[in-house]
């Protein structure tokens, strides 16, 4: 039976280059934030519950307001946890389910989710793998990327929860404070260990 594998980790810190290499291997992987973003899009049951709960301005013309969500959610955590209610049980259901038609490949599954901790799902994982880097490292990365200011970065930052503690939950870590050919040779060494205890389940 396949593995499923969750990567984590907080804004910056290279879960996403993480799930590439593994996807660019053959793998499957699920995105979580496009699935959630694609139900706050498409989804008539969650743009209601979004419109009832932060009001008409979440949408411009039946698109979401990121702009205006990000402002409301990262500056209130009672609002976060409102959204992440909404948007979160939706999101684990898809989840569950395409891993269950991607598991008759026989190949590992990747689930890339900031929030696997957060919202409660890592007992669906056989392994969980924590992406951490150095706080001033992920704030560099980002600023550099042209999408976030210094101040965003740290608002989105501070709701997630901190590196430490997401290492001490998680199966594997991998520390991304180098270059990417040292990521990459920690995503193949974690692989290996991934196939070594698959075996050995069997």
């Amino acid at each position: 039976m396949a593995a499923f594998v969750g990567i984590t980790g907080g804004i910056g810190t290279g879960k996403s280059t993480v799930s590439k290499f593994y996807e660019d291997k053959g793998f499957p992987v699920l995105y979580a934030d496009n699935i959630a973003k694609n139900l706050l899009a498409n989804d008539d049951e969650i743009k209601s519950k979004i419109i009832s709960e932060f009001g008409e301005k979440a949408y411009i013309n039946s698109t979401p307001n990121k702009k205006f969500l990000a402002e409301q959610v990262f500056n209130s955590p009672e609002k976060l946890e409102k959204i992440n209610a909404i948007l979160h049980p939706a999101t684990i259901e898809i989840i569950k389910n395409e891993f269950e038609k991607l598991r008759k490949n026989g190949k590992v599954v990747f689930t890339e989710a900031a929030l696997i901790y957060e919202a409660d799902f890592s007992d669906i994982f056989d392994f969980v793998i924590s992406v951490a880097a150095e706080k001033e490292t992920r704030i560099g990365r980002l600023i550099s990327s042209g999408k976030f200011t210094k101040e965003e970065v740290e608002m989105r930052m501070n709701s997630q929860m901190p590196d430490e503690a997401k290492n001490k939950k998680a199966d594997f870590v991998i520390h991304n404070n180098g270059t990417v050919e040292e990521l990459y040779e920690k995503c193949e060494f974690i692989l290996s260990l991934i196939f070594t205890l698959e075996k050995k389940a069997e």
